[in-house]
C-alpha cells in the first residue's frame, strides 16, 4: 500500500501506542512533597524513584524492568502537583496500567494535616492514551 509506513494500520491511520502519567499528588497549596516511591509493571518493580526525579531518572527506572524495554519520558505539572507522561514505544497494544507505592513519601508546608502516611500524598497512575490492540500475525 502507497504510504502505509511500519507504524501504521492498512487504513492508514496511525497505531495509538500506550501513554500513562505517574503523577505526585499532595503538593499543592503550598505544601513541598518529598520522598521517594516505586512502580511496578507486570509484575517488576523499580528501584526508589525520588519525587524530584528527572524524566530521564523514571526512564532509565522503568527501562531497568525485564518487562519494559523502550519508553520515551517527559514531566508534566498539573493542578496538585507534578509527574511524568510515559510513552511505551515498544510495547504494542492496550497494556495495563503500572502500579504505584507511595508509603516513603512526606509532605511540609501550610497544610500540616498532610504529613506522612496521609492519603492527600500520594502517587496515582492513569491512562493518559488507551495503546491499539495489538496482534501477532505469522507468516
Amino acid at each position: 500500500f502507497e504510504g502505509v509506513g511500519p507504524n501504521t494500520k492498512s487504513n492508514p491511520e496511525p497505531i495509538m501506542q500506550e501513554v500513562q502519567d505517574i503523577l505526585v499528588l499532595g503538593g499543592g497549596g503550598g505544601n513541598v512533597v518529598a520522598g521517594s516511591f516505586t512502580v511496578s509493571f507486570r509484575g517488576e518493580e523499580t528501584d526508589s524513584i525520588p519525587v524530584d526525579a528527572s524524566a530521564t531518572d523514571v526512564k532509565f527506572a522503568l527501562q531497568n524492568l525485564d518487562t519494559i524495554n523502550l519508553v520515551s519520558v517527559e514531566s508534566i505539572l498539573h493542578d496538585q502537583g507534578h509527574g511524568w507522561r510515559v510513552s511505551f514505544v515498544s510495547e504494542a497494544g492496550d497494556l495495563p496500567l503500572m502500579q504505584s507505592t507511595s508509603g516513603r513519601l512526606t509532605t511540609t508546608g501550610p497544610d500540616e494535616s498532610t504529613a506522612t502516611g496521609s492519603v492527600a500524598v500520594r502517587v496515582v497512575i492513569e491512562e493518559h492514551i488507551r495503546g491499539d490492540k495489538a496482534y501477532l500475525i505469522y507468516d
